[in-house]
């Protein structure tokens, strides 16, 4: 799983990831979620919840960064940009429509000859308590400080991108394990994102990818950030289908689409 401010590059197919499955529908049970967008761009619950295109200045949080978010939730497209920009970005977003926010060529259209790169969209999901689906599959236990030598292998053994995108390092705390044997097959941890809300960061030895070690620490993961009190944020890729099947077995809903556009 990815976390929110670095993911991987994915720029094929936007117009059908943005798309599908639809959102609109989801409007019970999302209050905590809500927030957690919300208070992230900095927007009031009536600007987060206006149908169309929002165009507003970075937030406190995202402040100072040479980028911009463009996050398709229902019918409102939230476009988090500079402030010396939300001007000319506002008049060049009244000609795109909202399907289209998402699509390959939509950032070179709103910021022309400043995109340096784009990553997404993301799947951007997230889970409360009575909607969690726990995975038996292999056995996962939480490891100790003691385990570090073991993680710090696993993690070697992994691609630089693929560590930075799980959010986990070898001190992370809490860490769950699952085992093929004795070897280290998959570490499954927290990263938090709010006092109320955080992310499962998952990453799997390729040995054994699509064995079911993944799912079972996310699973991990999952239960332990459900069991402090806190929602559940998944973000993964919308090109990683390992991944988003991961979120949906556990009970995750899709909530929004996200993309990361980079900028000089």
């Amino acid at each position: 799983m990815l976390t929110v401010w670095a993911a991987r590059e994915g720029s094929s197919k936007r117009r059908e990831a943005a798309r599908s499955p639809p959102l609109a529908e989801l409007t019970v049970g999302t209050a905590r979620v809500d927030r957690y967008w919300r208070e992230t761009f900095g927007l009031s619950e009536a600007d987060y919840g206006r149908p169309g295109v929002v165009v507003c200045p970075h937030s406190q949080k995202l402040a100072g960064r040479s980028a911009c978010w463009v996050f398709l939730h229902a019918r409102t497209c939230v476009v988090s940009t500079p402030a010396p920009l939300v001007a000319e970005v506002r008049h060049r977003a009244q000609e795109i429509p909202l399907e289209a926010m998402l699509d390959e060529a939509t950032p070179h259209g709103l910021f022309p000859q400043r995109v340096v790169r784009t990553v997404g969209p993301s799947y951007q999901g997230f889970a409360e308590a009575d909607g969690f689906r726990s995975y038996q599959g292999p056995t996962v236990r939480r490891l100790s400080p003691s385990h570090r030598i073991e993680v710090r292998q696993l993690l070697s053994e992994c691609a630089p991108q693929e560590r930075e995108d799980s959010g986990l390092r070898e001190d992370s705390e809490p860490l769950f394990a699952a085992f093929d044997g004795a070897r280290l097959a998959a570490l499954g941890g927290v990263l938090p994102w709010a006092l109320y809300a955080a992310n499962p960061g998952v990453i799997v030895l390729p040995l054994f990818r699509g064995r079911g070690f993944g799912k079972a620490v996310a699973s991990a993961a999952v239960c332990y950030i459900l069991a402090q009190g806190q929602v559940v944020l998944f973000q993964t890729l919308l090109s990683n289908h390992a991944a988003v099947a991961i979120a949906d077995a556990l009970g995750c809903q899709s909530y929004a689409r996200m993309l990361y556009v980079g900028l000089r």
